[in-house]
């Protein structure tokens, strides 16, 4: 039982860390005026699919993440820690993720919207998921598939025709076939 408790305790911590940094990272949105998407596994979570996360994944325009970087390290709340990451002194760790650069097959996008702190919809997040390919980025394609009832036609009408590669299409129609047969 120990062990349990100790677990719900981490869990319990890690969402009251998440808070607390988002709230740093609404704070500099409003600031700032810079548009930041979430997305990666708090995104993930936001569409049915909640799932453990040691990190927030922002998408953010490149002009922004100097300026929204320095922002945060100012409250000395934040160390750089290289590569486009800034870790909190509650151990949660921004990822900044810049429009235009490539990561994997990924080029990232502009954020979603032009004010504020948002969620990624669904079908820039499955984009994102699919074209990154890597297997947590699968495993969450099938589950946000099954836990969002999405049919092929939703896929088809709202996903694909932003898909740039010919191959992460037809996986992420893989990936549709694959969980249409796993049991919910």
């Amino acid at each position: 039982m120990e062990k349990i408790n100790k677990a719900l305790l981490l869990i319990e911590n890690n969402i009251n860390n998440k808070s607390i940094t988002l709230n740093h990272l609404n704070d500099a949105s409003t600031n700032l005026d810079i548009p930041i998407t979430i997305i990666g596994g708090m995104a993930v979570a936001e569409h049915n699919y909640p799932r453990y996360t040691n990190d927030i994944d922002i998408l953010v325009r490149t002009k922004d993440v100097s300026r929204l970087a320095n922002y945060l390290l100012q409250t000395n709340q934040y160390t750089d820690i290289g590569q486009n990451k800034l870790l909190h002194n509650n151990g949660i760790i921004v990822n900044f993720c810049a429009e235009g650069v490539k990561a994997g097959s990924v080029i990232f996008p502009p954020p979603s919207h032009q004010h504020g702190l948002e969620v990624a919809d669904l079908p820039l997040l499955l984009i994102l998921k699919t074209e990154a390919n890597r297997y947590r980025d699968r495993a969450d394609v099938i589950e946000l598939i099954k836990r969002n009832n999405l049919s092929i036609d939703y896929l088809k009408h709202k996903v694909i025709p932003h898909i740039k590669q010919a191959t992460s299409k037809r996986k992420l129609l893989a990936l549709y076939s694959k969980a249409i047969k796993e049991p919910s």
